[in-house]
């Protein structure tokens, strides 16, 4: 696993997250955050044994990575498989894969201990309507404010975001697997 930071979130709560090892691996780093959260413990196998699982099944990074390169990231049923295969069950998967619907994290789904893997979709053009790339991240907790703590995997970060509203960053969230509730 690649480097790890330490952050507060505004209830002043620790979280940790590493920087994922790949420039395409962001939903096989989030996953690994999450196993390791629900468990309370570290897979010394890192990232690297979540991408092997995830071979597995259709959709892999490691599969679109065999003519070489970067590859293209993960496929939405490739994260449920995987997951389900590393042992996190997931209680809810909310799909937002619409142009026009607006987001909405599940209050009681989401709690200390019980993260989400949430996957973005950037998109550019009119109206924002033609896909351009995705990104996985986890969303941690609710705070007190309630605002949704986003760990991100990329250049590891925290940002806390609006329970409504489908956005991260300049991101339109496509769909929720929940391990709570």
């Amino acid at each position: 696993m690649g480097d790890v930071s330490f952050f507060k979130d505004s209830d002043n709560r620790e979280h940790f997250m590493w920087k994922q090892d790949e420039s395409m691996s962001c939903a096989l780093a989030s996953l690994y955050y999450i196993q390791n959260a629900i468990r309370f413990s570290c897979d010394a196998g890192g990232e690297k044994s979540i991408k092997q699982t995830s071979a597995n099944f259709g959709g892999s990074l490691a599969a679109s990575q065999q003519g070489g390169g970067a590859g293209t990231g993960t496929s939405l049923a490739n994260i449920s498989d995987t997951a389900r295969s590393l042992g996190i069950r997931i209680t809810k998967y909310k799909d937002y894969n619409t142009y026009f619907e607006s987001a909405e994290f599940d209050q009681s789904r989401l709690y200390d201990g019980r993260p989400a893997l949430v996957a973005i979709r950037w998109r550019t053009g009119f109206m924002n309507l033609l896909p351009n790339g995705g990104h996985a991240v986890v969303a941690a907790r609710i705070t007190s404010k309630g605002l949704v703590v986003i760990l991100d995997p990329w250049k590891p970060s925290l940002s806390e975001i609006q329970l409504t509203g489908g956005r991260y960053k300049s991101g339109f969230i496509m769909g929720v697997w929940y391990t709570g509730g």
